[in-house]
């Protein structure tokens, strides 16, 4: 199971949407899902830095009964300067574009739940003005057309260039799309996310609905 969440102080536009596989996970994982939300948010509210309150709520995760013991988690809190401080717990690495280069947010430690001890590290970014954070679950660069050839890490950055500029939501429907056209249809294997943050700068000084949309 994959988890993103992004917490924002400065002037973003944030867009999200989910796919979830036609097999479904069902309500064991769903309710996985909710647990790891709600101890990961206890955490922040108590003020513990990003690194304890992932190794806490690992070792929740090593000591439950949930469906299943292992979580990839990405979490990060974007400051009202532009700094980003992040830990990833196993999770695709998230990209932050800045118009000239990707940069892949690695930082933290294993997936959580396997291990009770496992150590996880912050990591720091800047979320520069026009720049773009995208994350996203295997789901997105794993599916395959009918030649079992990936979407793959190529296209998800290629999709991202051509975006970059627009809005939030614009790179979240540009993406799914990319992966439609790949597949060459609208089946899908595993769940697929993509959550998009774009700090506004010079060129992005539009108010826009961000809401995410149902699918």
């Amino acid at each position: 199971m994959a988890i993103s969440t992004i917490s924002s102080a400065c002037r973003t536009e944030v867009s999200a949407s989910r796919l979830p596989t036609r097999r479904g996970h069902g309500l064991p994982a769903a309710l996985q899902a909710r647990d790891a939300i709600i101890g990961l948010r206890m955490g922040v509210e108590e003020n513990l830095r990003i690194s304890k309150t992932l190794e806490k709520l690992n070792r929740v995760v090593n000591h439950s009964a949930l469906a299943s013991k292992f979580i990839s988690l990405f979490y990060a809190e974007l400051e009202s300067a532009g700094t980003l401080v992040y830990c990833n717990a196993g999770h695709n690495p998230p990209l932050l574009y800045d118009g000239l280069a990707f940069r892949e947010l690695a930082r933290g430690g294993m997936i959580l739940g396997p291990n009770p001890t496992s150590q996880y590290e912050r990591g720091y970014e800047t979320l520069a003005p026009d720049s773009v954070l995208l994350a996203y679950t295997d789901g997105i660069v794993e599916a395959v057309n009918g030649a079992d050839e990936a979407f793959g890490m190529d296209r998800l950055r290629a999709v991202i260039r051509e975006r970059a500029y627009g809005s939030a939501r614009e790179l979240v429907d540009a993406m799914f799309a990319a992966v439609r056209g790949h597949v060459g249809g609208d089946t899908r294997d595993d769940d697929q996310t993509v959550v998009a943050v774009l700090r506004r700068g010079s060129r992005l000084d539009q108010q826009e609905d961000t809401r995410p949309k149902e699918r």
